[in-house]
């Protein structure tokens, strides 16, 4: 009887001994590391990676549902923390239909196109990472009724690198305008390719911009050529039916603009042309015309700063009241500090002290209409 007790507290000890390494093993071990994608439809990110680390078997703190998304494979996301790295790719589609998308844009004031930086995160607005072409950058567009909150619009994107991009919405297609191409969509799930620059000869395009005067809405192009080195301005009236670019082009010659332009666009308000322009130090003049983009004097508005390059900037219209809207950039890092804006004051001579605007997401460039 002794013998068996005996045998019974060395299992137990045994057990004990054996269940005190394991955990031990399981809390002192090196981390696990879980890599997260999570992608549209189309195979398009809808965040930046995920990357999660944590003891085998541990729990970990993810929540995989996503706004106007449904999370089609789950079964794929394990409960807790494996012995080996995993890499998951989550794959969503949007739930939004064709015409509540629709009526969104309808009845937005405001359309932004951006390239969302994917290859780090973005916090506070802010975003700790060098604007290059290596980085991944694809297209979303946002909506706004006053031009200082921004919602994104949750749909399916296309999975192509994308940057200056400027968006064209016609009531039944959305369009977007990157470098010598375009996209557009009508279902916003699927997105179909649209060439309307192959009568473009003025050379590789930089920036460019769409706008609208009296009903009528136009393509601005900032672009050089191996002999004219230096930017010049060009514009050209679009069919808003089929996004078609026309073949006739104008150009802005006014030797008051910049002499090194990186960056431009164009606003018509109340009777009035305001054509914004950054030059190659990252300063932002503003000119206006009560006329044509032929006779534009320079209204007095500049920004400038030492320490941050200004880019994208333009000037929104809203209900009552006209933004400039740009993004700052540092000129030691190249971090982007995300949308700022400045109100016009003084019949739109002066401008405000200048704030951040309510968006989630960082971007160098953007485009508003």
């Amino acid at each position: 009887m002794k013998k068996k007790i005996n045998l019974i507290i060395a299992g137990i000890f045994i057990a004990l001994i054996a269940y005190g390494s394991y955990t031990y093993l399981i809390g002192t071990g090196q981390d696990t590391v879980i890599k997260i994608k999570q992608v549209d439809r189309n195979g398009t990110l809808i965040n930046s990676p995920i990357i999660l680390a944590g003891k085998f078997l541990h729990n970990y703190d993810f929540n995989p549902q996503i706004q106007d998304y449904d999370l089609t494979n789950s079964n794929d996301l394990p409960s807790n923390f494996t012995r080996k790295n995993q890499n998951l790719t989550l794959k969503y589609n949007s739930n939004l239909n064709t015409k509540h998308v629709a009526n969104t844009l309808n009845k937005s004031h405001l359309v932004l196109s951006m390239a969302q930086e994917l290859s780090t995160t973005s916090l506070g607005g802010s975003q700790k990472a060098n604007y290059s072409s290596s980085s991944v950058a694809r297209l979303r567009i946002l909506t706004s009724g006053n031009g200082t909150s921004w919602q994104r619009l949750n749909i399916d994107y296309p999975n192509i690198q994308m940057r200056n991009t400027t968006p064209l919405w016609n009531g039944h297609a959305l369009y977007v305008y990157f470098g010598k191409k375009a996209m557009y969509t009508n279902d916003f799930q699927s997105w179909k390719i649209l060439r309307w620059s192959s009568h473009f000869n003025k050379g590789r395009i930089k920036k460019q911009h769409v706008f609208s005067v009296k009903g009528r809405t136009y393509m601005l192009i900032l672009g050089n050529t191996s002999k004219n080195k230096e930017n010049r301005v060009y514009y050209a009236r679009i069919d808003t039916k089929d996004g078609a670019v026309k073949s006739k082009w104008n150009r802005i010659i006014d030797s008051k603009l910049p002499a090194k332009l990186e960056d431009i666009s164009v606003n018509y308000q109340d009777n009035t042309y305001y054509l914004t322009g950054i030059d190659s130090q990252g300063r932002v003049k503003v000119f206006t015309s009560t006329t044509s983009l032929d006779d534009l004097k320079q209204s007095g508005i500049e920004l400038t700063s030492k320490r941050y390059s200004y880019q994208a900037a333009q000037i929104i219209s809203t209900k009552n009241r006209l933004l400039m809207c740009y993004t700052l950039v540092d000129r030691k890092t190249g971090f982007s500090n995300g949308m700022m804006y400045r109100s016009f004051l003084k019949n739109n001579s002066s401008l405000s002290k200048q704030k951040k605007a309510d968006i989630d997401l960082t971007t160098h460039d953007f485009s508003v209409r």
